[in-house]
């Protein structure tokens, strides 16, 4: 009965468009099933992953090559940092002109050659001499493929910054603390140093400055996502960690 539901839940989903927000909430299995259905078996030995439910710059650098129209010719690398900034405005903009794309920040996500880089970019785009890329027959066919799922995730400059994905994972690390429980369970800081040391990454013996880095970026991080516990845990562990570290230095 679950396999008939599944079944039919699959076939409803590839008679509608999906958007990215409705991607992310299907469970992993009903999810990657959706993708491969969307078209055939890559015929090579070792499959291709399907693009992630997440947006990422491996997946985001191969479809604008080929919105760019790099499956027909080969492309200068900056046709497609200019179509990946279509595509990705917030995460390729200078921090000060979100209007202009980032030369460097373009041409880090570019870098298709470089071995760390996973192997579905590496097989997806051919590079040629420093400036020149296309897709590969593969890149194509995968680009095909999962069309629908590219344009839910990629279309519409809706593609958030690789800073508020950052601060996203932080505040989770975060809340899942024994400093921050504690906190949110009686209201006050009152862990030892250690525990705190813990909730922001630090070491007991770190340099003052090293935590005031860290206290600020949190504080940042927590307006910008609205989350005013996280801000007054971290207002008021400052206060404790340098009372605290007064102490150790006038030992």
């Amino acid at each position: 009965m679950c396999i008939l539901k599944n079944y039919l839940f699959l076939n409803f989903l590839l008679s509608k468009q999906i958007t990215s927000r409705e991607l992310q909430k299907l469970p992993c299995g009903i999810y990657f099933c959706y993708a491969f259905l969307l078209g055939p078996k890559m015929s090579d030995d070792e499959a291709i992953k399907p693009p992630s439910i997440t947006h990422n710059n491996s997946d985001l650098t191969v479809y604008a090559c080929y919105l760019a129209g790099g499956y027909e010719r080969w492309l200068d690398v900056e046709e497609l940092y200019l179509k990946a900034f279509e595509l990705a405005p917030a995460r390729l903009s200078w921090r000060t002109r979100p209007d202009l794309p980032d030369y460097k920040k373009c041409n880090r996500i570019f870098e298709v050659s470089d071995p760390t880089r996973g192997k579905n970019l590496q097989r997806l785009i051919l590079k040629q001499g420093k400036y020149m890329c296309k897709l590969s027959e593969e890149g194509y066919a995968w680009c095909n493929q999962y069309e629908l799922v590219l344009q839910s995730l990629y279309k519409g400059g809706v593609v958030p910054t690789a800073a508020v994905q950052e601060a996203s994972r932080l505040i989770r690390y975060v809340e899942n603390t024994d400093g921050y429980k504690k906190f949110m369970s009686s209201g006050t800081v009152d862990s030892p140093l250690w525990e705190l040391a813990e909730s922001f990454q630090c070491m007991v013996d770190s340099e003052e400055s090293i935590w005031i880095g860290r206290f600020d970026q949190l504080v940042a991080f927590a307006e910008k996502n609205g989350r005013d516990d996280v801000k007054k845990f971290v207002q008021m562990a400052r206060i404790r960690v340098l009372k605290k570290q007064e102490g150790l230095n006038n030992d």
